[in-house]
Formats: structure tokens, C-alpha cells, sequence
């Protein structure tokens, strides 16, 4: 495992905004552009407002998403909207070089599905969210045998994970033609891409970008949905990168930081064979809080 240890996360993200841009320079240079896939969390927001004051040619760098969680642009839970608050709002980027996952619904929509599934449960009481014998209100057939979440009262997240075929499935304005549409699209942005850059989060659970311990990771496609492991929020399907083009990029950054990933950085530096454990030839940036290193 390959680290490095900085004295806090300010300090880590000013290095890690500094070693973005001289790995822009050395791409740009020998092809012509940087393919970079961004992560979602709160170390890499940091970076990506770093990178915002710095003087770099963003009409070579082509930024995409190594995850995304399936909901609208403007819900705060999406990576694209921290990035867009982080970055993009600040710079001045060719709007063909940012390659975002499409979840963008019309309001309306989101809107009458909400209301819609707000009015039935409150119909049918708090009891009918805990029971396995719910009626499944959708079929997804791309999130067949994982985990999923249903709405609560008021529309709002239900905590409770469902299996799906025994009670509710994903809480989302979405359908399965949708959820097809999405990875197509994102697929159809990530043909012929090499990334010469993918940033990415450790999850307490082992779990990186949006591939966690139950995910499929030798699935031979260019990216996946995915559902997070149960009580890990938010409960909302995912993309994600597949392994295979992850392992592809020429450069593979870790960013870790804080004490509570302390315990699944030492068993992944102890052979734990988690998702973030399969990645090859990682740089693991780490603050000296979450540094396993005494």
C-alpha cells in the first residue's frame, strides 16, 4: 500500500489540487487532454475548491463522475451538485468537457411521484412499512436481489431496507426504462476513455466509488448500478465505475481522512479483501487521523 501522510485534510487537499494539475500538464502535453473521474464526500469537496483558485487549462480537462447517486441534479445528495458548487460554478470549462451521469427529471414529475407515494402510505398507516408482505409498487430488474429502500410519510426517505420482490423498492421518481437510459448514456460518455485520474472515498463498510462488499465487481461492462449496503446512506441506487475501468486508469488516488477509517484501513493493509482492497496500484493520501502508521 502506497501512502501518503499528511498533518491534516486542508494541507492533504492543497497537495492533492497540486498533484491534479502537474498530472494535467504531464497528460495534456503527451495527449492532449486529462480524462479525470471525480468522487462524491467531503475530502474531495475541499480539493475541488482548491483546484477552483488555480490557473489550469480546463479546455483540456475532462471531467466525469466515478459514481453518482440516482437522483436529480439539484437534490444535495448528488456528486454532481457538490462538484457544481465546489468547481464548476468557479471556473470557466467547455460545457462538452463535463461528462455528468443524466439524472436530471422534470420537476413536475419528481413532484407527482412524490405526492403520489406520500399519499399511499399515509393510507396505509406505519404498519405497512414494516412488514415484508408489502406489495412491491415497482420492479427493477437491474437492482434484482439487492438491497432498496422505500419513502416514509411526507415523501421522505424510509430507513427501513426492503429486499426487492419483499417490499418496497427504490424511493425515487424513476423507472426501469430510466435507470436503463441512465447507464447507457453514462456508458455511451465512457466509450474510448482511458482515465488518466480517478479520485476516490473509502467507506467504512470497504466499499469505493459505488462498488460495495455485495456488488458484482467482475461484471466486464464500462460502468454498473448498484445499491449501497443496507443502513449506509444515503439508500439510493447508484453508477458507478466498474472495477475493470478503474483498474485501468494510469493513476488511482485515495483520499482518506478522520479516525473512524482507521479500522478498515488496517484490515484492508492486512489482506481484507474488500472492494477498495481490488483496486491496483492505489496512491492512498491519508491524514495522520486516519493513518494506520504509528
Amino acid at each position: 500500500m502506497k501512502q501518503l501522510i499528511f498533518e491534516n485534510p486542508e494541507i492533504l487537499a492543497v497537495a492533492a489540487a497540486q498533484s491534479f494539475g502537474e498530472l494535467a500538464q504531464e497528460a495534456i502535453t503527451s495527449r492532449g487532454r486529462i480524462n479525470v473521474a471525480l468522487a462524491g464526500g467531503s475530502t474531495p469537496k475541499v480539493i475541488y475548491e482548491k483546484l477552483a483558485g488555480l490557473p489550469l487549462p480546463w479546455e483540456d480537462i475532462h471531467l466525469f463522475w466515478g459514481d453518482e447517486r440516482l437522483v436529480p441534479i439539484t437534490d444535495s445528495r448528488s456528486n454532481y451538485c457538490m462538484v457544481q458548487e465546489a468547481l464548476l460554478k468557479k471556473i470557466s470549462i467547455p460545457a462538452e468537457n463535463v461528462h455528468r451521469v443524466q439524472t436530471n427529471l422534470e420537476p413536475s414529475a419528481k413532484e407527482a411521484f412524490q405526492l403520489e407515494m406520500s399519499n399511499y402510505f399515509l393510507s396505509q398507516g406505519d404498519h405497512f412499512l414494516t412488514t415484508t408482505t408489502a406489495p412491491v409498487l415497482t420492479t427493477n430488474a437491474h437492482l434484482s436481489g439487492v438491497v432498496a429502500s422505500g419513502l416514509g410519510r411526507k415523501g421522505l426517505p424510509y430507513k427501513k431496507p426492503f429486499a426487492v420482490g419483499e417490499g418496497l423498492v427504490p424511493s425515487l421518481p424513476f423507472t426501469d426504462s430510466d435507470f436503463e437510459h441512465i447507464l447507457k448514456s453514462y456508458q455511451t460518455e465512457l466509450e474510448g476513455v482511458q482515465f488518466d485520474l480517478v479520485h476516490l472515498g473509502l467507506g467504512m463498510d470497504g466499499h469505493m466509488a459505488s462498488l460495495f462488499p455485495a456488488t458484482n465487481l467482475e461484471l466486464n461492462a464500462l460502468a454498473q448500478l448498484t445499491f449501497p449496503t443496507p443502513k449506509l446512506e444515503p439508500q439510493v441506487p447508484r453508477l458507478s465505475l466498474s472495477l475493470q475501468t478503474i483498474n485501468a486508469a494510469r493513476v488511482k488516488q485515495f483520499f482518506v481522512t478522520g479516525t473512524s477509517k482507521k479500522n478498515i484501513l488496517e484490515q484492508i493493509k492486512n489482506g481484507a479483501d474488500y472492494p477498495a482492497a481490488r483496486v491496483q496500484n492505489a496512491q492512498w493520501w491519508l491524514d495522520k487521523a486516519a493513518s494506520t502508521d504509528e
